[in-house]
Protein backbone atom coordinates (compact mmCIF):
# COMPACT_ATOMS: atom_id res chain seq x y z
CA UNK A 1 0.00 0.00 0.00
CA UNK A 2 1.27 3.40 -1.01
CA UNK A 3 2.13 6.47 0.98
CA UNK A 4 1.95 9.59 -1.19
CA UNK A 5 3.16 13.17 -0.83
CA UNK A 6 1.23 15.60 -3.05
CA UNK A 7 3.94 18.20 -3.56
CA UNK A 8 3.75 21.84 -4.51
CA UNK A 9 7.13 23.42 -5.35
CA UNK A 10 6.94 27.22 -5.01
CA UNK A 11 6.50 27.96 -1.32
CA UNK A 12 7.48 24.41 -0.31
CA UNK A 13 10.80 23.57 -2.01
CA UNK A 14 11.74 27.25 -2.27
CA UNK A 15 10.78 30.43 -0.41
CA UNK A 16 11.01 34.21 -0.44
CA UNK A 17 13.73 33.99 2.22
CA UNK A 18 15.75 31.55 0.08
CA UNK A 19 15.28 33.65 -3.08
CA UNK A 20 16.62 36.75 -1.27
CA UNK A 21 19.73 34.82 -0.19
CA UNK A 22 20.35 33.14 -3.55
CA UNK A 23 19.86 36.25 -5.65
CA UNK A 24 22.38 38.38 -3.82
CA UNK A 25 25.06 39.48 -6.29
CA UNK A 26 27.69 37.26 -4.68
CA UNK A 27 25.74 34.06 -5.35
CA UNK A 28 25.33 32.41 -8.76
CA UNK A 29 21.72 32.30 -9.89
CA UNK A 30 20.34 28.75 -10.02
CA UNK A 31 18.84 27.39 -13.23
CA UNK A 32 15.95 25.84 -11.28
CA UNK A 33 14.45 27.26 -8.13
CA UNK A 34 14.93 24.46 -5.62
CA UNK A 35 16.37 25.07 -2.15
CA UNK A 36 18.75 22.15 -1.46
CA UNK A 37 17.91 22.27 2.27
CA UNK A 38 14.28 21.37 1.50
CA UNK A 39 15.40 18.35 -0.53
CA UNK A 40 17.29 17.14 2.56
CA UNK A 41 14.08 17.45 4.59
CA UNK A 42 12.12 15.63 1.88
CA UNK A 43 14.74 12.86 1.82
CA UNK A 44 14.38 12.42 5.58
CA UNK A 45 10.58 12.21 5.28
CA UNK A 46 10.89 9.59 2.55
CA UNK A 47 13.47 7.62 4.54
CA UNK A 48 11.15 7.54 7.57
CA UNK A 49 7.96 6.71 5.63
CA UNK A 50 8.75 5.16 2.24
CA UNK A 51 6.46 7.73 0.61
CA UNK A 52 6.46 8.54 -3.09
CA UNK A 53 5.87 11.93 -4.69
CA UNK A 54 3.02 13.16 -6.88
CA UNK A 55 3.58 16.68 -8.24
CA UNK A 56 0.62 19.01 -7.66
CA UNK A 57 2.57 22.21 -8.42
CA UNK A 58 1.87 24.43 -11.42
CA UNK A 59 5.35 23.28 -12.51
CA UNK A 60 3.65 20.06 -13.70
CA UNK A 61 2.28 21.71 -16.85
CA UNK A 62 4.07 20.26 -19.88
CA UNK A 63 6.41 18.12 -17.79
CA UNK A 64 6.40 14.40 -17.03
CA UNK A 65 7.39 12.57 -13.85
CA UNK A 66 10.77 11.64 -15.31
CA UNK A 67 11.72 15.29 -15.65
CA UNK A 68 11.02 15.88 -11.95
CA UNK A 69 13.02 12.79 -11.01
CA UNK A 70 15.92 14.14 -13.07
CA UNK A 71 15.61 17.67 -11.61
CA UNK A 72 15.33 16.59 -7.99
CA UNK A 73 18.28 14.18 -8.39
CA UNK A 74 20.40 17.25 -9.29
CA UNK A 75 19.80 18.35 -5.70
CA UNK A 76 20.45 14.96 -4.09
CA UNK A 77 16.86 13.66 -3.97
CA UNK A 78 16.64 9.98 -2.97
CA UNK A 79 12.95 9.40 -3.62
CA UNK A 80 10.69 8.72 -6.57
CA UNK A 81 8.21 10.95 -8.38
CA UNK A 82 5.44 8.63 -9.58
CA UNK A 83 3.03 11.06 -11.20
CA UNK A 84 1.38 14.44 -11.33
CA UNK A 85 -2.12 15.63 -10.67
CA UNK A 86 -4.30 16.60 -13.62
CA UNK A 87 -4.93 20.23 -14.45
CA UNK A 88 -8.68 20.70 -14.44
CA UNK A 89 -9.98 23.79 -16.24
CA UNK A 90 -13.56 24.96 -16.60
CA UNK A 91 -14.35 28.13 -18.58
CA UNK A 92 -12.64 30.82 -16.49
CA UNK A 93 -13.50 29.09 -13.20
CA UNK A 94 -10.58 28.49 -10.88
CA UNK A 95 -10.62 24.88 -9.76
CA UNK A 96 -9.17 24.33 -6.27
CA UNK A 97 -6.03 22.21 -6.14
CA UNK A 98 -7.78 19.96 -3.64
CA UNK A 99 -10.16 18.84 -6.39
CA UNK A 100 -7.23 18.03 -8.71
CA UNK A 101 -5.64 16.00 -5.91
CA UNK A 102 -8.95 14.21 -5.22
CA UNK A 103 -9.25 13.45 -8.94
CA UNK A 104 -5.75 11.92 -8.99
CA UNK A 105 -6.23 9.63 -6.01
CA UNK A 106 -9.76 8.77 -7.11
CA UNK A 107 -8.42 7.58 -10.48
CA UNK A 108 -5.42 5.68 -9.13
CA UNK A 109 -6.51 4.51 -5.70
CA UNK A 110 -10.27 4.86 -5.40
CA UNK A 111 -11.51 7.20 -2.72
CA UNK A 112 -8.99 7.24 0.15
CA UNK A 113 -10.04 5.39 3.24
CA UNK A 114 -13.13 3.83 1.66
CA UNK A 115 -13.68 0.13 1.25
CA UNK A 116 -15.81 -0.74 -1.71
CA UNK A 117 -15.16 -3.97 -3.61
CA UNK A 118 -11.39 -3.71 -3.12
CA UNK A 119 -9.60 -1.88 -0.34
CA UNK A 120 -7.66 1.17 -1.46
CA UNK A 121 -3.95 0.70 -2.13
CA UNK A 122 -3.48 4.18 -0.67
CA UNK A 123 -2.24 3.71 2.90
CA UNK A 124 -1.84 7.42 3.62
CA UNK A 125 -1.17 10.74 1.96
CA UNK A 126 -0.09 14.25 2.84
CA UNK A 127 -0.45 17.48 0.87
CA UNK A 128 2.40 20.01 1.10
CA UNK A 129 1.39 23.40 -0.28
CA UNK A 130 1.64 27.09 0.56
CA UNK A 131 -1.85 27.74 -0.85
CA UNK A 132 -4.88 26.61 1.09
CA UNK A 133 -7.31 25.66 -1.68
CA UNK A 134 -7.81 22.14 -0.37
CA UNK A 135 -11.05 20.37 0.42
CA UNK A 136 -12.48 20.09 3.92
CA UNK A 137 -12.00 16.31 3.97
CA UNK A 138 -8.28 16.83 3.20
CA UNK A 139 -7.67 19.08 6.22
CA UNK A 140 -6.12 16.36 8.39
CA UNK A 141 -3.66 15.48 5.62
CA UNK A 142 -2.68 19.04 4.69
CA UNK A 143 0.48 20.85 5.79
CA UNK A 144 0.18 24.54 4.88
CA UNK A 145 3.67 25.93 4.42
CA UNK A 146 4.32 29.64 3.88
CA UNK A 147 5.88 31.20 0.80
CA UNK A 148 8.05 33.29 3.12
CA UNK A 149 9.84 30.24 4.56
CA UNK A 150 8.89 27.09 2.59
CA UNK A 151 9.26 23.61 4.08
CA UNK A 152 10.85 23.79 7.53
CA UNK A 153 12.24 21.22 10.00
CA UNK A 154 9.26 21.92 12.31
CA UNK A 155 6.89 20.51 9.63
CA UNK A 156 8.73 17.19 9.34
CA UNK A 157 7.46 15.33 12.47
CA UNK A 158 3.82 16.06 11.61
CA UNK A 159 4.34 14.98 7.98
CA UNK A 160 5.96 11.72 9.09
CA UNK A 161 3.15 11.09 11.58
CA UNK A 162 0.46 11.63 8.93
CA UNK A 163 2.22 9.34 6.45
CA UNK A 164 2.82 6.58 9.02
CA UNK A 165 -0.84 6.57 10.14
CA UNK A 166 -3.24 4.54 8.03
CA UNK A 167 -6.29 6.21 6.57
CA UNK A 168 -9.47 5.23 8.37
CA UNK A 169 -11.61 2.73 6.48
CA UNK A 170 -15.22 3.72 6.02
CA UNK A 171 -17.70 1.22 4.69
CA UNK A 172 -19.92 2.41 1.87
CA UNK A 173 -23.28 0.76 1.53
CA UNK A 174 -24.17 -0.15 -2.02
CA UNK A 175 -27.74 0.39 -3.17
Amino acid sequence: MDKVIFLDIDGVLNSRKWFKEVYKESNPKPKYHIDPSTIKLLNHIIYMTGAKIVISSTWRAGRESGWFNWLFKQYGFNGLVIGKTPTINHDKVIIPRGIEIMDFYGRFYGHPGHFEEHPSRLYSYVILDDDNDMLYEQKDNFINTEFETGLLPCHVPKIINILNTALPIRYIQKD
